[in-house]
């Protein structure tokens, strides 16, 4: 699966370790004014920015009529989500360059940030991960706190695509 990187994720800073942009909801403030990524984490402040202002989690930048979600099959049942409502353009490019989702043996780093105050882990993230993964496109969403967890409840998705792991363990488009 290769996907060109979206211009508006080419904007964002890029992590050291290759291209792979930092998620715009990955990004906390230190309190020296600096920004930090923790990949483990999203910054529950700019969850609620992005429910407000129809911002892209991984470019920051304004969502278009159609809204894609990225989620195992539990999180496409229930509708929710921890991370936020995403340009389609920039879901795929997740599922190319995002180690957790593109390698299937792949392990998160433990947590390490010192962000915790006003950080959560994606609802719903295990390890390992699932055996599949489903991007949901729809046209609305709402940000629900579901027992102090902030979750993204999206409408009925219009159109799903379902991807699995190859015998190398390397994501694949199925539909």
């Amino acid at each position: 699966m290769n996907t060109d990187m979206p211009d508006a994720l080419a904007q964002r800073p890029l992590h050291r370790d290759g291209p792979m942009p930092i998620p715009w909801a990955n990004e906390h403030e230190e309190p020296n004014g600096t920004t930090r990524a923790d990949f483990t984490a999203v910054n529950n402040d700019r969850l609620i920015e992005a429910a407000q202002s129809g911002l892209c989690g991984a470019c920051g930048q304004e969502l278009d009529h159609w809204i894609a979600f990225i989620g195992d099959s539990r999180s496409v049942h229930l509708r929710t989500f921890g991370f936020p409502p995403m340009h389609e353009a920039c879901a795929r490019y997740a599922l190319t360059v995002c180690p957790h989702i593109s390698r299937k043996q792949h392990r998160r780093p433990q947590p390490a940030s010192v962000f915790r105050h006003d950080a959560q882990a994606p609802q719903f993230w295990s390890e390992p991960g699932p055996e599949m993964w489903i991007l949901g496109l729809t046209n609305d969403f709402k940000l629900l706190n579901i027992h102090g967890y902030l979750v993204f409840f999206a409408a009925q998705f219009k159109v799903e695509h379902i991807f699995d792991y190859d015998k190398r363990g390397h994501l694949r488009q199925l539909s």
